[in-house]
């Protein structure tokens, strides 16, 4: 499953997304993404778990600050490659 974390910003790394899913083992690929805008990254976080968690954890992120900045964080129903 994918969980999309938007309204990051410019200066964000894999390894700050790593830290807000406190070093979740589950992680398979991270991808940044700040096409449209250099501010405002996007963030696709690939895990191996199911709907339903990816669901309760986007919940559990979205609306969270990262720095002065809230974190937007949501499970999208498709996501292509």
């Amino acid at each position: 499953m994918v969980i999309t974390l938007s309204n990051l910003p410019a200066h964000i790394t894999e390894e700050h997304i790593v830290d807000m899913l406190k070093g979740d083992t589950r992680i398979q690929k991270i991808t940044l993404n700040n096409d449209g805008n250099p501010d405002k990254v996007m963030a696709f976080v690939e895990m191996d778990i199911d709907r339903l968690e990816a669901a309760f954890l986007s919940k559990h992120l979205d609306q969270s600050f990262f720095g002065d900045r809230r974190i937007q964080a949501y499970t999208p129903l498709f996501f292509s490659r």
